[in-house]
C-alpha cells in the first residue's frame, strides 16, 4: 500500500471512529471535519485521486459523507 493510501485509511478510520462516538459525520475545524471536507470536495469537483473505490469505501463507511454540514465551532 502507498504511503498515500495508508494515510488516507487512516483518515478514514479516525472518520468512522468519530462517526461512531457522537453519531455524525465530522465536520468543522477540528479533525478529521477537514479531510471529510476535503473529500467531499474532491468529490464534487472530480479530482483524479477521489477514485471510484475510495468513493465506495466512504459511501459503506461514512454515510452521509457527501452531504455537507453545518458548521460547527469544534
Amino acid at each position: 500500500m502507498a504511503m498515500n493510501e495508508a494515510k488516507w485509511m487512516r483518515y478514514l478510520i479516525d472518520a468512522i471512529f468519530v462517526l461512531g462516538v457522537t453519531g455524525a459525520v465530522p465536520s468543522g475545524s477540528k479533525h478529521p471535519g477537514p479531510w471529510v471536507t476535503a473529500q467531499r470536495e474532491a468529490a464534487r469537483s472530480g479530482r483524479s485521486w477521489m477514485n471510484s473505490k475510495r468513493q465506495a469505501l466512504l459511501d459503506e463507511q461514512l454515510p452521509g459523507w457527501r452531504e455537507s454540514q453545518p458548521r460547527s465551532h469544534g
